[in-house]
């Protein structure tokens, strides 16, 4: 499979996997609204709830990643300006996702 179609494939596939997890995490917000501080924390703090959330994050990281990959790759004419970009982009997602999961797993108790 060449990069450029194993790219839109796994586009795909991340945006796939969002669908359902974009339910859940829409329904466990609003489920979770007057909830205190502790009550939220614990249920976050649970497995299955702490678990898909990760899951969550991480196919949110895949789909921004290549998305903006592509953004940058079809607008940014200059190769030196796009590479750039695209180191920086790659540093802050891998920042916010390192940061989010660390985040997660503390609540959860690892």
């Amino acid at each position: 499979m060449k990069s450029a179609s194993q790219h839109w494939w796994l586009q795909r596939v991340s945006a796939v996997v969002l669908i359902p997890l974009i339910g859940w995490f829409s329904i466990a917000v609003f489920g979770q609204m007057s909830a205190s501080y502790e009550e939220a924390r614990a249920w976050l703090g649970h497995p299955l709830n702490g678990g898909l959330m990760i899951v969550s994050l991480f196919a949110l990281y895949w789909h921004a990643r290549f998305g903006l990959q592509v953004v940058a790759e079809d607008y940014v004419s200059s190769a030196v300006k796009r590479r750039w970009l695209l180191l920086a982009v790659n540093g802050i997602l891998l920042v916010w996702i390192v940061t989010a999961v660390v985040a997660v797993c503390t609540i959860m108790g690892f």
